[in-house]
């Protein structure tokens, strides 16, 4: 006889088993459909996620056209601005009835601009595309003496132009993780479509077809009209997601492809990228195979534990696959966003890339900013994480800068107002940059704040105090310590504790005190970063300096530059140098006018060449037109009439004035005392056979 204990237990141990049998039949029969609702679910997730990551690479690009175009009107504003006073200084010396000659002369030389001469509103002459007034942004009006006024102008299209090379080539830079996936370029020059709706600008998979006329009758394998399709999305809401079918980068195969276009009107340029539809589906297959070696796994655990610790582990085991999948699911959706991140960390190091080419300096700035804001941060106790951000943020503070003009990111002496006005936008231009991207949002503020001041006379807002985030805090500490301990080419190097001192002035004013209480050990302890002042390459730096300081027709150094030289040693000025001569010439407009300008420029020249053969030891300056300017360390004897042979101007009815400064007896010290004397000398100059 088989006990009560042992019946019982067998049973329970009975039902227990019919109910594990249940349960796995049941489990079975649902599987089919949980596959299938997971399968769905993934499917979407992976296309929402894939349609956001190319609308903000899309978006990436359309905003690095917007900051280009602007940075290319900059430039042309300031380009007209610099012609319009050479064109009125030359029109100020001719005779009136001359005038439009000669500016018919200055103008062929440069053809990209537009030119009309009127007095009293009636037009003199013009070029042959009279100037468009109503373009204010890329126009100069200029008085020239009585009631003479002359305009300077530059067509738009040649402004556009220009960048859409500069964002074309950046496109062709942009290099992502999947070589499937690239950005391509469409310019509408038919918006009412047809066999020439569009010419192709850039496509790095298929580059023989960029030059090439579109059509919106062409059609892909499938009897889609892709081209249509784009255009009629773009006529009706600027931008459009639509699916057609395409050869593969990497091979001939032909699949259906998600797009989505977006038109950059400026340009009248489309511009889009996609990604394959079978790539999403291939995707999905290998998280449901990942899915159903699970779901095998966890079936027999059901089954084990089921037939051993009864219905409660059962419901369980539930319970826990159920949390297994609803994991899956979010890690898939983070490795997604984490693939998303990488790519806009690879757009944006392109954009670095591009400031840091314009800017060598930049580069070692950004960096030393990095790691001098990482030991401030940890001394203060901010998390890894934290630390994290502030550092990412120090390498893109000055991101912004890829739209500020070359002509004032790289001038080597002080800014005037107006460039100081127009630097200090690369604060919302990093912002508006960075801020579209959701994985930096926390870094665009950090960015936007780096030169607030902690009492609220920075800038852009004028934030102070709390309103400032501690993280920005700190950069903003850096930022100004690696400025004062850098040497550039306007001004000298403060030492570590020059800058420490000043830092500890400033606090409560620029800086935050708390900040500057946490970062005085670090940086008293640390040993700086070394900085190499030979930052640009030695072509570079030459063309840099002849562009400021150089005169462009004789090559001798300008006015800006003997400011430079006094500015920079103001101290020691007087000490160093101790000789001056003006040299004054005169008759030389009427040479002009009888031998013509190009002869005028060429006899400078030749002047220029023989004075820095003659006096090789000499800093030699040209200033106010025919004058020149020769500063020497020690004191040399010149005499008028030696000179005059020394030029060749003895049969030139060329007249020359020599006047000496003797720095020493006068006691300059500083670059006004010096301007006032050189003022007085031209001023008064006479011509020396006049009576």
């Amino acid at each position: 006889m088989i006990n009560l204990h042992l019946r019982k237990s067998l049973l329970f141990g009975l039902i227990v088993f019919s109910f594990c049998i249940s349960i796995l039949y049941l489990d079975n029969r649902s599987e089919d459909f949980v596959i299938d609702k997971q399968k769905q679910l993934i499917s979407e997730n992976l296309f929402k996620l894939k349609k956001e990551h190319i609308t903000d690479l899309v978006s990436s690009v359309h905003i690095a056209a917007e900051a280009t175009l602007k940075r290319e009107y900059q430039k042309q504003q300031t380009n007209l601005q610099t012609h319009s006073q050479q064109f009125k200084l030359v029109l100020n010396n001719t005779p009136e009835h001359q005038r439009c000659q000669v500016l018919q002369t200055l103008a062929a030389d440069d053809d990209e601009f537009q030119y009309q001469l009127t007095q009293s509103g009636q037009a003199l002459c013009q070029s042959s595309h009279k100037p468009d007034n109503t373009l204010a942004e890329i126009s100069i009006n200029t008085a020239i003496a009585d009631d003479m006024q002359m305009t300077l102008s530059l067509l738009p299209p040649q402004v556009i132009n220009e960048a859409k090379k500069r964002i074309a080539a950046f496109i062709r830079l942009i290099k992502l993780q999947n070589p499937e996936t690239y950005v391509w370029v469409n310019e509408v020059i038919n918006y009412a479509g047809g066999d020439d709706f569009a010419i192709r600008k850039v496509h790095p998979s298929q580059p023989e077809t960029e030059g090439l006329l579109l059509s919106t009758l062409s059609q892909d394998i499938k009897g889609n009209y892709p081209f249509q399709m784009e255009l009629d999305g773009i006529n009706a809401q600027g931008e459009v997601y639509f699916e057609y079918y395409f050869k593969r980068n990497t091979n001939d195969e032909i699949v259906k492809k998600l797009a989505y276009a977006k038109l950059y009107k400026p340009f009248d340029w489309i511009i889009a990228t996609g990604v394959y539809v079978d790539d999403l589906e291939f995707a999905v297959d290998q998280e449901i195979n990942k899915l159903m070696v699970e779901l095998n796994f966890y079936n027999n655990l059901v089954a084990i534990i089921a037939i051993f610790l009864s219905v409660l582990l059962v419901i369980c085991l539930y319970v826990i696959e159920r949390n297994a999948l609803n994991s899956k699911e979010r890690e898939l959706a983070l490795k997604h966003k984490q693939q998303d991140v990488k790519n806009y960390r690879q757009v944006l190091s392109s954009m670095l890339d591009l400031v840091e080419r314009r800017d060598s300096y930049t580069a070692g700035h950004t960096r030393r900013v990095a790691q001098y804001s990482v030991m401030i941060a940890k001394e203060m106790g901010f998390s890894n994480a934290e630390v994290e951000i502030l550092y990412e943020s120090a390498i893109m503070h000055d991101i912004g800068k890829i739209s500020t003009p070359d002509s004032i990111l790289l001038k080597p002496g002080k800014l005037t107002s107006q460039e100081y006005k127009i630097i200090q936008q690369h604060l919302d231009s990093g912002y508006k940059l960075l801020v579209s991207i959701k994985a930096f949002k926390k870094h665009a503020e950090i960015i936007r704040c780096h030169h607030e001041h902690y009492d609220g006379t920075g800038y852009p807002r004028g934030l102070k105090g709390k309103q400032i985030c501690p993280l920005s805090h700190i950069l903003i500490l850096v930022d100004a310590f690696d400025a004062m301990t850098s040497k550039r080419i306007y001004k000298m190097s403060k030492s570590k504790q020059e800058a420490i001192a000043e830092i500890k002035a400033l606090a409560g004013k620029q800086f935050c005190p708390e900040t500057v209480k946490a970062a005085v050990p670090v940086l008293e302890s640390a040993n700086l970063i070394p900085v190499d002042h030979n930052y640009l390459k030695d072509e570079f730096e030459e063309a840099r300096l002849a562009y400021y300081y150089k005169d462009s027709l004789t090559g001798l150094y300008n006015y800006r530059y003997l400011e430079h030289v006094i500015t920079l040693n103001e101290e020691l000025f007087s000490k160093h140098y101790h000789c001056c001569y003006v040299i004054s010439l005169f008759n030389f407009g009427q040479y002009n006018k009888t031998h013509g300008w190009l002869e005028g420029d060429k006899k400078l020249t030749f002047i220029a060449n023989k004075l820095t053969a003659f006096l090789p030891e000499s800093l030699i300056f040209r200033v106010f037109g025919n004058d020149f300017l020769i500063l020497t360390l020690e004191h040399i004897e010149l005499d008028a009439k030696s000179l005059i042979a020394q030029l060749e101007l003895d049969n030139l009815n060329i007249e020359l004035a020599l006047e000496h400064i003797n720095i020493d007896q006068q006691q300059i010290h500083n670059v006004t005392q010096f301007t006032e004397i050189i003022n007085k000398i031209v001023n008064k100059k006479t011509c020396p056979n006049m009576p």
